[in-house]
């Protein structure tokens, strides 16, 4: 069995994923995180001059994740796909590292990843970049074994369209289950169960928080949303490109310490 539940977390993560309370005391810095205590605050509108983003490139295989070395790293401005940041995985570990001049702001970009006989891979995190991320994975899966997905899903997937997947996450960083992602673009919606993808009986997150969408109509600008019976998260826009794979992450507001 393909084992897919790690395929799609691409949370841009950094060292502090705690998240706030508005309520809380502002002269108790020892307060309780919340969950959804980042729903309605501002993103951050200024960044250092530089940042860096790290990680480490894996294989997605039979077995789970396994490091990829040699994998051409880049951070691009989503505006005009420029290319602002460069790096090669290392061969062994496949760990990267990419410095990013910021300018002073928080940098509206996306990772993208190419390596020989696999899909290309498209990051994007879910806010402009104003810290530095620590831990971004780079997924990446062979030409062999992507085909094998929609089988497994029962879901259909054109080479002219998109494969998006959307990690649901929490004001701190955390997977949310019971969640529901929704996208006019996209001809099927499917969830992770354990190590494989449910079919269309299965309508929430599990404990991943993965969904996977399916023959997403290609575009600059598209659109998704995620909701769970209590809570409506910020709905998120990446550019889906046709037959490769795009990662991103869908929170209720601003991650203090991930991406921002």
């Amino acid at each position: 069995m393909i084992a897919l539940a790690p395929f799609v977390i691409a949370a841009c993560g950094g060292d502090d994923v705690a998240g706030s309370d508005p309520d809380a005391d502002p002269g108790a810095p020892d307060a309780a995180p919340s969950p959804y205590g980042c729903i309605g605050q501002a993103h951050p509108t200024t960044a250092p001059a530089q940042i860096t983003v790290a990680g480490i490139s894996n294989e997605i295989s039979t077995s789970g994740q396994v490091p990829l070395g040699t994998v051409a790293i880049t951070v691009n401005d989503a505006d005009d796909d420029t290319e602002i940041g460069t790096a090669t995985s290392d061969m062994t570990s496949g760990v990267y590292t990419v410095t990013v001049d910021t300018g002073g702001a928080p940098v509206d970009g996306y990772l993208h990843a190419t390596h020989n006989s696999y899909k290309e891979t498209y990051v994007y995190p879910p806010a402009p970049l104003a810290a530095d991320q620590a831990s971004v994975p780079v997924l990446l899966v062979s030409n062999t074994v992507f085909p094998f997905l929609p089988i497994i899903a029962d879901a259909a997937q054109d080479a002219a369209n998109g494969f998006l997947g959307v990690l649901v996450s929490d004001c701190m960083g955390n997977p949310v289950s019971g969640a529901t992602v929704t996208s006019s673009a996209a001809e099927a919606v499917r969830y992770i169960e354990g190590t494989s993808i449910g079919d269309a009986t299965v309508t929430t997150t599990d404990d991943s928080g993965i969904a996977i969408l399916f023959n997403v109509t290609p575009g600059a600008a598209v659109s998704f949303d995620a909701s769970t019976p209590d809570h409506e998260f910020e709905a998120g826009t990446v550019e889906v490109r046709a037959d490769v794979v795009t990662t991103t992450v869908i929170a209720p507001g601003p991650i203090p310490g991930l991406a921002p």
